[in-house]
Order: structure tokens, then sequence, then C-alpha cells
């Protein structure tokens, strides 16, 4: 998952800061990457399977302090996670570049 957002960021990164024109195929590849990885911390938030221990897996390790502790600690990131990923999607969705911008020096 971290090769798939250090993509998703270099995509977007790179279709924002280009100056206009935006290439919108980079764009666009940056929002679907974007939309499945918040999907994917939204699943891993919740499930109790493998290396994921979502919010499930809560109410199994409750004799454990530490293990309570991490399970919670590692369902809140994902939880963060894909509220932030969420977030920057609004917010790149509805940024438009200023197309009027001149590149050359001030007069």
């Amino acid at each position: 998952i971290v090769c798939a957002s250090a993509f998703v960021f270099y995509q977007g990164y790179k279709s924002i800061a280009q100056c206009p024109p935006r290439d919108d195929d980079e764009f666009n590849k940056y929002l679907l990457g974007q939309a499945a990885l918040f999907v994917a911390y939204v699943v891993f938030s919740i499930i109790s399977a493998g290396a994921f221990n979502g919010w499930t897996k809560s109410g199994d390790v409750s004799d454990c302090g530490f293990c309570t502790a991490m399970v919670y600690i590692e369902a809140t990131l994902y939880t963060l996670n894909y509220i932030l990923v969420g977030f920057c999607l609004f917010l790149t969705w509805k940024f438009e570049p200023e197309s009027n911008r001149s590149l050359g020096p001030r007069a």
C-alpha cells in the first residue's frame, strides 16, 4: 500500500503543480487512485484479518492491555487516514488553477 500511496501522491502533485494547461490524464489517475485508497483505508479500519486490526478486532483482545491499545491506535490511524484522504480528494476535486496567470516576468 505504501507504493500505491506514493504513486498516487506523485500523480496528483505532478498534475496540480504543472502550470496551465493541467494534464487531465494524470489528474484523473490521481482521483481514481485516491478514491481506491479511500476505500482501502475504510476497509482496513473496519476488518480484522491478517495484518489489519480494525475496529472489529477490539472485542477480541480485551484481556491484553497492550494489544488492546495497539488495536485502538491502528484503527484510529486508519480512520484518520481515510478522513484525511477524503478531505484532500474533496479539495483537489474543487481545485481550479488560474487560467490567466502569466508565466513571464512582471512589467
